[in-house]
């Protein structure tokens, strides 16, 4: 059975923990952007979602490195 936590519960888990590796780990989800499409949408605004997503796309694989 899987336990659902959000993001920002991982790193504390592991808090006191000497952990080494972690085995059979699988770690799913969902992201979900909701944005408002009347007016378009501003060209620094999906800029600056773009970054933010790719720095999300970074920490999650650094996450999924650790967990190896």
């Amino acid at each position: 059975m899987s336990k659902k936590i959000k993001l920002s519960e991982l790193g504390s888990l592991f808090n006191g923990m000497d952990v080494e590796a972690l085995e059979g780990v699988t770690i799913e989800g969902d992201i979900d952007l909701e944005m408002d499409a009347s007016g378009g949408l501003n060209p620094q605004l999906a800029y600056a979602l773009g970054h933010e997503t790719a720095r999300i796309a970074r920490h999650l694989t650094n996450i999924s490195q650790f967990m190896r």
